[in-house]
């Protein structure tokens, strides 16, 4: 091997070395932080509350607006903070999860609202879902987490029957009783003594012709 050989080959191995020494800084110092999962003692889910639907309802349309809220819990974990990472609602008559945040921590409180349509007439069920995404705010050295999960489901019906109309009365009315009038007691007596007069005449009438 000549002389200048011998040393183009100790430049190239002298530049890879020095290329795989930088990566290796660069890998070494990209996350300084270590990423553990905890389950911190007394931690509780995120509070859900749906608004509407509401639960045992019947709707008369195929058109109804799905509200609800998730809030943090009343009382976390010393040291812990809660963001809402995923919230989807699962309706019986779809076969996909619906997103509505998904993978962004967001602090709570959070309000959501969005019009479920063609909604099928029958009853049904629906489940909202959200994750409670709980970061320790106090650690320099370390990136601890936890989640838990928080869900709700109410029952509805949705009624597209048309509204019934009053039914006619078809029962015969009984046709009245006949009634016999009344006399006055005066005109009963003058009738029987115009009677009796008229008979006696006849009968007086005879016996002057024998």
């Amino acid at each position: 091997m000549s002389k200048k050989t011998f040393m183009a080959v100790i430049a190239i191995a002298g530049l890879l070395l020095s290329l795989v020494g930088m990566q290796f800084v660069e890998l070494t110092t990209a996350n300084p932080i270590a990423a553990r999962e905890v389950n911190p003692p007394d931690s509780t889910p995120p509070v859900m509350s749906v608004i509407s639907p509401i639960n045992d309802a019947t709707y008369p349309n195929a058109t109804i607006t799905l509200e609800f809220s998730v809030n943090a819990p009343e009382q976390e974990p010393e040291g812990f903070k809660m963001q809402v990472n995923n919230v989807h609602y699962i309706p019986d008559w779809q076969n996909t999860d619906t997103y509505l945040l998904y993978s962004n921590p967001t602090p709570s409180p959070l309000n959501f609202s969005c019009t479920l349509s063609n909604v099928p007439y029958g009853n049904h069920s629906l489940q909202v879902i959200a994750t409670g995404f709980f970061i320790n705010v106090t650690s320099s050295t370390s990136y601890d987490y936890y989640i838990l999960n928080c869900s709700s489901t109410v029952h509805f019906a949705v009624d597209n029957s048309p509204t019934s109309s009053p039914i006619p009365n078809l029962t015969e009315t009984p046709a009245p009783t006949p009634t016999i009038p009344e006399f006055p007691i005066t005109t009963l007596a003058i009738t029987a003594l115009t009677a009796t007069i008229l008979v006696g005449a006849i009968f007086g009438a005879r016996k002057r012709v024998e």
